[in-house]
Formats: C-alpha cells, sequence, structure tokens
C-alpha cells in the first residue's frame, strides 16, 4: 500500500482532522488511500508550539485519502488555506487535500522519501455503521459475558440503540471481532461522553489494539460537542483501571452503580 512519511506533530494533527492539507514541493498524480508514517525524527519546534511532549516517531500510525492537489501560485494563496495546513512558507507550493484519517495499530517501520510502498498487514478501528457490522459487534459483546446483572439484556438493548445512533462505536477485526468500544452521551448530563463497554477479545491481547480503540474514541470526542469522558470498571479490574488512568482519566468516585455487592471505580477525563 502506498505510505507517506511525515514529521510529528504533523502526522498527529493529520490524524485527529486537524491538518486537512499537506504541504509538498512536488507535485503527484496519485490519488486515493496511503498510510502515514511518522518520521524518526519529530520537529521540535512544532512539537512545543502545538503543545505536544512525546508523540510516536519511526511508526506507520493511521490512513487516509488524497482526494486533490492543489497548486499554490504565490504566497498570499498559501496563508488563505492556513487553517488547512497549519504550516508556514517553504514547505511547498503543492497542498495534498486528504480527508477520512483512521487510526491503526502502530507498526515501527522505517520510512523512505516520496511515495513507497507498504507490503505488510494492517489493523483498523471502524466506526460501527451497517446492520451487519452492529451483527458481528453485539455478537462478539454476547460471547464475552461479562459478569454484570442482565448482561444479556444489556447487549440487546445496545443492539438498537446502535440501531437507531444513540450509542456508537468502534471496532477491529473483518472476520473476527478482536476489540470493540461503545460509547453514548451520558443521559442527564448531555456534555458527557460514556464509554459504556471496551474490551479487546483475550487472544489479540497485548499488540496495541487497545491504543487504536481509545485514540480512534479520543479523536471522535475531541470532535464532538462534548466536555468530559467517563467510564467505570469493577473495582478488582486493575488492567483496564490502569490502561484509563494512563490515558488521563482521574478516578472520581466508587459506587456500587451495578450490584450492592460489586464496587465499580468511576473514572473521568475532561477536553
Amino acid at each position: 500500500m502506498k505510505s507517506l512519511t511525515i514529521k510529528q506533530p504533523w502526522a498527529e494533527l493529520i490524524l485527529r482532522g486537524k491538518k486537512k492539507i499537506e504541504l509538498r514541493k512536488w507535485n503527484t498524480k496519485f490519488r486515493g488511500e496511503f498510510l502515514i508514517h511518522s518520521s524518526k525524527d519529530p520537529d521540535e519546534m512544532a512539537m512545543k508550539n502545538f503543545g505536544f511532549e512525546i508523540l510516536p516517531n519511526g511508526y506507520i500510525l493511521g490512513k487516509i485519502n488524497l482526494e486533490d492537489v492543489k497548486e499554490y501560485p504565490n504566497g498570499d494563496s498559501l496563508l488563505k488555506d492556513k487553517k488547512l495546513h497549519l504550516a508556514d512558507d517553504g514547505w511547498g507550493n503543492y497542498g495534498f487535500i486528504l480527508k477520512n484519517p483512521k487510526r491503526i495499530n502502530k507498526i515501527p517501520y522505517r520510512g523512505q522519501l516520496g511515495f513507497w510502498n507498504f507490503e505488510g498487514e494492517t489493523i483498523e478501528a471502524k466506526l460501527i455503521e451497517s446492520e451487519d457490522e452492529i451483527k458481528k459487534v453485539c455478537d462478539y459483546l454476547m460471547s464475552l459475558n461479562l459478569d454484570y446483572p442482565d448482561y444479556n439484556q444489556w447487549v440487546e438493548k445496545c443492539k438498537r440503540e446502535l440501531i437507531s445512533g444513540y450509542k456508537k462505536g468502534f471496532y477491529m477485526g473483518n472476520q473476527q471481532i478482536s476489540g470493540v468500544v461503545i460509547f453514548q452521551p451520558h443521559k442527564e448530563q448531555k456534555d458527557i461522553l460514556e464509554i459504556k463497554n471496551f474490551s479487546v477479545s483475550p487472544k489479540f491481547e497485548k499488540k496495541g489494539l487497545g491504543s487504536v480503540l481509545f485514540d480512534s474514541l479520543e479523536d471522535y470526542f475531541r470532535e464532538a460537542l462534548f466536555k468530559r469522558m467517563i467510564v467505570d470498571a469493577h473495582a478488582e479490574n486493575y488492567k483496564i483501571i490502569n490502561f484509563f488512568k494512563h490515558r488521563g482519566f482521574k478516578i472520581i468516585k466508587k459506587d456500587s452503580l451495578y450490584s450492592a455487592s460489586q464496587i465499580e471505580i468511576v473514572l473521568q477525563k475532561e477536553k
């Protein structure tokens, strides 16, 4: 698959949907989906200017579509699109117009100049949209048989609410679901995004899939009107609690949300 190496933080800004045009000094006839690869050496000044401290370098991180190329004849025309390319003069006068960024499991790889070919396989997080995808995801959720009261009934309700659009989610895997995140607006506080299920199949653990799911969720959260995310987990589920704490969540309370005999840890992250 075609790939393009881009310095950080520009690669991350593209994946977040903030940078919609990539400037180059050369034109291309290529159109279509390509892989975003972060170069080994970041743009230190841009990292500081955009408030980043650490970002993954030397990895294939995502996919995006190259829709068209726009030629800028002078500096004034470049300046008009600054909110789209975020760059200064000197980056090039050809603007690669980008759409539909997608996160994938990050793959360590050495980049090259220009477009280059990656021959390996990638796994991406996909938004749950079709009824067939909803069925596959709910079959996967049912197979987990989680330790919650009336869990099977919740999965059936989840299916109905995914169809209606009230709940949304991302999943990973094609023939076999390897991970899922389900979320919705909080019932009482509409500025809160509530994570209802976050899971990676035991067969696919320790492959970075949870990070891809969370990054896709966080991209959605940043673009939406929510101000906070919340999630709860069994108090003894240290693995998932630490996963979310590592990603900026803080414990806000402990409560018996589903059963008097089971304590849940509630975590929150603000935008």
